[in-house]
């Protein structure tokens, strides 16, 4: 079969990145694999890349050349190369036959257009949000992969897109690479001057004030003096910083910036925490419990679908309340880490890279034989 797979970029530290990474390598073992990316961090073996021409800063400016210009590449390289499955991912790309539904912007917006305006500013003019409404409203696709029963949920609600058209394909890591790790942990915390002893919670994101970034930081001041808050992504983290100096918690957090080896960093922790406002997966989640991190999130998070309170991860009613947050995390760290963590590592090894590639490429056949 021969498979394009198109996305702005290729590669680890963040969710769609990392996915059409792990996805391009799996499929490219027995496929014949093309990556239409503006930027890849590592070429997999055997997969063709083409690269998109636009890298612009705006991002109205950028995603709108990109969303008409990249689509029309995509289309172009169909005709010439005979594409068996044109594979996007959300609402970037016009023309993927298969569209991973990774996230909804018309439900952010919906969201916070109220209670957060300045967040979702951006969204009402911007041709991503258009090119959603016209992929998913005007059935631009042949198949949808949903990350999780909330994705489809979503999708049905706002689009009204029908039953039979979306698969479940859960997005999957490599318990091999991410692992518990006791010379990992040890390294970190001596590189970083962290005790042996003391209490690490890890947030990772891509972005730090819808995942709760702000909910863990008004919680630290009620938590144990030394315990300490690692925090990696993608993201400016200055108006973190002064709001952490304003609860006094300043010289508690670590600032790491953006991470691409994430196995040395999620060993070191004994808690994973992420109380997302809005999250339909979780990928860092499901990271963390690869590397046996037990987790706290919201009961509501697309990854909570697969975890169970107290047995496989800690879940919150409301990932805005810290109040809330400070006993569970209180209650966490004084017992049943260990427990927690061996369950959370053992549903993150079924939910595995090779799982999701071959579930994917199920679909592909499906569509195949039509």
């Amino acid at each position: 079969m021969r498979v394009a797979l198109a996305y702005r970029r290729f590669g680890r530290g963040a969710a769609v990145p990392n996915y059409c990474l792990n996805l391009a390598r799996g499929l490219a073992a027995t496929d014949e694999t093309w990556a239409f990316t503006r930027e890849i961090d590592e070429r997999p073996p055997n997969v063709h890349v083409v690269r998109f021409p636009f890298a612009f800063r705006s991002k109205r400016v950028e995603y709108a050349l990109n969303t008409a210009v990249n689509s029309s590449l995509l289309r172009l390289h169909r005709s010439r190369q005979g594409f068996d499955v044109v594979h996007t991912n959300d609402g970037e790309l016009v023309g993927g036959d298969v569209v991973t539904a990774h996230s909804l912007l018309r439900v952010v917006f919906r969201r916070f257009r109220r209670t957060d305006p300045e967040y979702v500013a951006w969204m009402p003019k911007s041709p991503l949000l258009w090119a959603e409404d016209l992929i998913y409203g005007a059935r631009r696709y042949r198949r949808i992969l949903a990350t999780s029963e909330k994705m489809r949920a979503a999708l049905q609600d706002v689009y009204r897109v029908p039953a039979w058209d979306v698969a479940l394909v859960r997005l999957g890591v490599d318990p091999q690479v991410l692992r518990p790790n006791a010379a990992a942990r040890t390294a970190f915390r001596r590189a970083h001057g962290i005790a042996t002893d003391a209490p690490v919670l890890l947030h990772v994101s891509t972005d730090f004030e819808r995942k709760g970034l702000r909910t863990i930081l008004r919680a630290l001041p009620r938590l144990p003096a030394d315990l300490v808050l690692v925090v990696a992504g993608r993201e400016r983290d200055d108006r973190f910083r002064e709001f952490a100096a304003k609860l006094g918690v300043r010289q508690r957090l670590l600032f790491l910036g953006y991470v691409p080896a994430l196995e040395t960093v999620y060993p070191a922790a004994d808690l994973f925490v992420m109380p997302t406002r809005l999250d339909f997966f979780g990928y860092p989640v499901l990271e963390a419990m690869a590397c046996g991190v037990p987790p706290v999130v919201p009961a509501d998070a697309g990854i909570a679908e697969v975890l169970s309170d107290g047995r496989s991860a800690f879940l919150l009613a409301d990932a805005e309340d810290a109040d809330e947050l400070v006993p569970i995390l209180q209650e966490a760290l004084a017992g049943r880490l260990t427990t927690v963590g061996r369950e959370a590592r053992a549903i993150a090894e079924r939910m595995s890279t090779a799982r999701m590639v071959q579930e994917t490429r199920a679909v592909y056949g499906e569509l195949a034989r039509r």
